[in-house]
């Protein structure tokens, strides 16, 4: 009897253990960096929620123009192309969030497809390597 009750124990442990590291790491997902919301033909927007100095955007050389509008508290505050990545990563390129705290920030990019490889890739990060590294 004794050895049942200790398995019962070590298996509601190793349950519980299991739940809390599940809902630890599903929590994450709950509050991303940002919140990107596709809206069809070629137009996507990324909602900025923990904002941080830079948003690095992939690049791919190949890759056709995207139109990109920077909109700080619902006024656009910054408009350019940039080739963003499709199929793979050549670079990233940072974008300066700084001076733009307590603000509300979106971007709105225009002709890029759903299924380009920069929806995964983009980040926010507080650093950015900005040494030249050619040879």
């Amino acid at each position: 009897m004794n050895l049942k009750n200790n398995l019962l124990t070590v298996r509601w442990t190793l349950t519980f253990i299991i739940g809390t590291i599940w809902s630890v790491f599903s929590c994450q997902a709950i509050n991303p960096p940002f919140v990107i919301k596709h809206l069809g033909d070629g137009q996507s927007i990324v909602q900025i929620e923990n904002q941080k100095k830079f948003l690095l955007l992939p690049v791919e050389e190949a890759a056709p123009e995207a139109k990109l509008y920077m909109i700080a508290d619902n006024d656009v505050v910054r408009n350019m192309n940039v080739r963003l990545a499709i199929n793979k990563v050549d670079y990233f390129v940072p974008v300066d969030l700084s001076g733009f705290d307590n603000k509300s920030l979106s971007f709105n990019f225009q002709l890029i497809p759903d299924t380009a490889i920069c929806w995964d890739e983009m980040k926010l990060s507080n650093e950015f390597d900005t040494s030249n590294r050619e040879s």
